[in-house]
Order: C-alpha cells, then structure tokens, then sequence
C-alpha cells in the first residue's frame, strides 16, 4: 500500500480474494468498515503505529495472527469478525478506549488468553461472541461502563474465574450464555440493577451466586441451565420482578430458596427443574399470583410449602412432582381455581386438606396421587366443577360435596364413601 492515503474508505478492497498481504504505513490514522472484508486469501497483515481507529477486516479467514499497535484508540464494529484463522492470545493495547459491536465475533480459533486493558469504557454487543477458544479468566476492568449484550456469548472456552467491572450499572441480555467453562462463584457487583434475559444461561459451570441488593430486576432464562450452582439461593429483597425460565434447571442448588419479599408474580417455570433445594418453600404474602410450572419438578424440598394469603392464581403444573414437601397443605382463602396438576404427585404432604369456600373450580388431575393426604374432606358450597383424576390417589376416609357441584368421572379414588349434601 503506498504511503500517501490518510484514510482507506469504505469497501476499497472488499472481497479482494488475490491480495495476501497488507501492510498499513505509518500515516494511515482510520481503516473504513468494509476496506478489506472477505479478503479470504489474505495471510499477512501488519499495522503499523500510527493508526487510531481500525475497521474493515472481517471474514480474512486466512490470517493466523494479530497484532494491534498501541496507537489504536478503537477497534470498530465488525472489525475482524469471522477471522476464524486467528491463534494464541489476544491483547487489546492499553490505548484502546472502545471495542465495537461484533469487533471479534465469531474468532473462534484465538486459544489463549484475553486481555481488556483499563483504558477501555465500552465493548460493543457481540463483540466477543462465539470466540470458543479462549482460555483461563476473564477479567473486565472496573473502567468499562457499558457491554451492549451478547458481548462474550458462546465463550465456552474460559476456564477459569469471571470477573466482571464493577462501574457496570446493568447485565445485558445474554452477555455471558453459554460460557459453560468459567469456574469459581459468580459475585454480581453491588452497582448492578438489572440482570439481562438469558445473560448467564447455561454457565454451568460456576458454584455460588451472589445476587446484591442493588439488583431489582432479573430477567428471562437469566440463570437458566446453570446447574453447576450449589449452597442457597437467596434473592435480596430490592428484587421486585423475575421474568420466566430464570433459574430453571438450576438443579446444583442445594440449600434454601429465599423469595423476595416485595415480588408480586412468579413467572412461568421460574424455578423449575431445580431439584436440589431442600428445607421449607416460603411464598411471601405480596405474591398474588404464581404462573404455570413455576416449581415443577422442585422435588428437594423437604419442609412445608408455605403460600401466600394473598394468592388468587396457580398455574398449570406449578407444583408438579414436588414429592418431598411434609406437613400439612394449606390452600390460600383467596384461591379461586386449583388448576390442571398444581399439585400433581405431591406425595409428601400430610393430613387434612381444606378447600377455602372461595374455590369454585377444581381441575384435572389438580391433587393427583398426592397419597400422604388423608381424613375427611368437605369440598365446600363455592365449588361448581370437579374436573377428572382430582384426587385420585389421595387416601381420604370419606368425601362432602354439594349437590350442586358437577363432579366428573374419576375424580375421587375408586370405593371412596362420597356424601351429597
């Protein structure tokens, strides 16, 4: 390249499949988007200092090595994404303050390690994703301020711990998931105060979490498929909304579940597949409303479950298999429906059941083989259906329905003395 240009413009050299090597001279300051990308036969590149801002590399698949002179200040969007050729380590300079979105996505062949500078305030969304072979830990400087999501997703290779900048005010959708290598606890820093959807899914490879109590939002499938976690989960009480599949599959824990007080709604399958919590299940009285599958399959549990008295919605399934919960079940005054297998093979429960005169609707398979329960059973005048399989397998001496109430086949054991009233 002749020493006279100060800039090269956008797609100068685009999909120049003949050029194998680049040398950018001294006076060069700024590489377009676009100037060299798709040169697959590109193999050698050298940059020399001088250059503040570089664009324009990506799908070089032909390069094997990249040395990025201290000059550099940014390394823009798209910059060398899909230059899977890359090995060894990668070192951002010290100079460089932004790293753009996508700027290495998809450079899956680096594999060593990653080094962010303390220079640097922003990493652009994806900007490392799907880079697979990176090794050891990743440490973001407390001078970055903003990651723009997906930033390290598909980062499966880090084998060591993640530490992540404490000026960040917020974790943005899926900005780790799928890093399954990372080791050690996962300490969210206290100036975070929302948690992205999917933003560690499938990190399973972390111990303890620790959630601040600056955080008051954590979004969908935040924690999903992290099944290494283990000790409690204690969720502060700043948490007012968790979105569904939040900790689903977090089948590592193995202590308490602390819900925060000040949640209202417990989203869909928030909590199911994780089977490893033990000890009581406490509702707090401000949740009105659990979704369908929410504890499905939480079957660890070995205390009593606990409900809120403000709850008025179970969803489907929400308790399904939960088969280690003693004590006796109480349901809430201000429940109006017990729907489909809330409580399905809830076997542990013992005692009595009351059902509050609020209910009007009993569905399917609601307390199906829930056979710790037994004595007598008045289902009162409020319920006008009884769907099938409601409680079969619940060892009831005898059952009171109004005459009133619809009751569908098999609803009750087979033999069992039911009383019309």
């Amino acid at each position: 390249m002749p020493n006279t240009p100060v800039v090269v413009n956008t797609d100068a050299f685009y999909s120049c499949k003949n050029l194998t090597s680049v040398t950018i001279p001294q006076n060069v300051k700024q590489i377009d988007s676009g100037a060299f990308d798709s040169c697959t036969g590109l193999n050698k590149l050298i940059i020399s200092n001088g250059i503040k801002t570089i664009n324009g590399f990506s799908n070089c698949r032909g390069l094997n090595s990249l040395v990025i002179p201290n000059s550099v200040t940014e390394i823009g969007g798209g910059a060398f994404s899909g230059c899977t050729g890359f090995t060894g380590s990668l070192a951002i300079p010290s100079g460089v303050t932004k790293i753009g979105s996508s700027a290495f996505e998809g450079c899956s062949g680096f594999r060593g390690n990653l080094v962010i500078p303390d220079s640097v305030t922003e990493i652009g969304g994806g900007a490392f994703s799907g880079c697979s072979g990176f090794r050891g830990d990743l440490v973001i400087p407390n001078s970055v301020e903003w990651m723009w999501g997906s930033t390290f997703s598909g980062c499966s290779g880090f084998n060591g711990n993640l530490v992540i900048s404490n000026s960040l005010t917020t974790i943005g959708h899926n900005e780790f998931s799928g890093c399954s290598g990372f080791r050690g606890d996962l300490v969210i820093p206290s100036n975070i105060t929302w948690i992205g959807m999917s933003a560690f899914a499938r990190c399973s490879g972390f111990k303890n979490l620790i959630i601040p109590d600056s955080v008051t939002k954590i979004y969908s499938n935040a924690f999903e498929g992290c099944s290494g976690f283990t000790g409690n989960l204690v969720i502060p009480n700043s948490v007012t909304s968790i979105g569904s599949n939040a900790f689903e599959g977090c089948s590592g824990f193995t202590g308490d579940l602390v819900i925060p007080n000040n949640l209202r709604t417990i989203q869909s399958q928030t909590f199911s597949g994780c089977s490893g919590f033990n000890g009581d299940l406490i509702i707090p009285d401000n949740v009105t409303s659990i979704s369908y599958h929410a504890f499905e399959g939480c079957n660890g549990f070995r205390g009593n479950l606990i409900l809120s008295n403000n709850l008025t919605t179970t969803g489907i399934n929400t308790f399904m298999n939960c088969s280690g919960f003693s004590g006796s079940l109480v349901i809430p005054n201000n429940i109006k429906t017990i729907d489909y297998m809330s409580f399905y093979k809830c076997s542990g429960f013992t005692g009595n059941l009351i059902i509050p005169n609020n209910v009007t609707t009993i569905q399917a398979y609601a307390f199906y083989e829930c056979s710790g329960i037994s004595g007598d059973l008045v289902i009162p005048d409020s319920v006008t259906k009884i769907y099938s399989n409601a409680f079969i397998g619940c060892n009831f001496d005898s059952v009171s329905i109004s005459s009133n109430t619809t009751v569908e086949s098999q609803a009750f054991n087979e033999g069992i003395t039911i009383t019309y009233r």
